[in-house]
């Protein structure tokens, strides 16, 4: 076990001096601050000031879902992350921790009328087959054993779930409200 640590410590200082010789302040460095800062911004902005602790509940419970699967995924080599605003992190927080949690907080908030079901499948087949793609043409994503279609059951997955928490987090905030 040492010696793989001593391995993972080697390994973690050449990313380094990759990451300050060849990524920091490229345009793909920048393109992931954006992808980072402006879904927080647009939903600050946007987002349903009245249901802003069960948005969050749910984008919370997200983000540790998405940065775990990432980590399992990059782990096993299924894909990689060529670019990072941060040198050691295994997985891409960009997407983790903003696009990802953010997009879905979106979709729990819009179009109420539509059920959840519907809503996770358009989410996935964007995500999947619209966002995955442009995120290897751009070079942040790339997935080595991984077709995009193969997220589509993951991200309709996450989306329920995070609807269950965000519509029982909303249910228990009125029941507060009226006592």
């Amino acid at each position: 076990m040492d010696q793989a640590n001593e391995l993972l410590h080697q390994a973690n200082i050449e990313l380094q001096k990759i990451w300050l010789d060849q990524i920091v302040f490229t345009w793909r460095w920048w393109l992931a601050v954006c992808i980072c800062v402006l879904p927080w911004w647009a939903w600050i902005v946007w987002r349903d000031k009245n249901n802003t602790t069960p948005l969050l509940y749910a984008g919370f419970f997200i983000m540790i879902l998405a940065c775990w699967l990432d980590t399992i995924g990059t782990a096993m080599g299924l894909w990689s992350y060529p670019t990072k605003t941060v040198p050691l992190t295994p997985s891409f927080p960009e997407f983790d921790l903003s696009a990802i949690p953010v997009g879905n907080m979106f979709m729990l908030q819009i179009m109420p009328n539509i059920k959840p079901i519907t809503k996770s499948i358009i989410l996935s087949l964007v995500a999947s087959l619209c966002i995955q793609p442009l995120a290897v043409i751009a070079g942040l994503y790339n997935p080595k054993y991984w077709y995009h279609y193969y997220s589509i059951p993951f991200v309709v997955v996450i989306y329920l779930c995070a609807n269950y928490l965000y519509e029982k987090m909303k249910l228990e905030q009125r029941n507060t409200c009226k006592r």
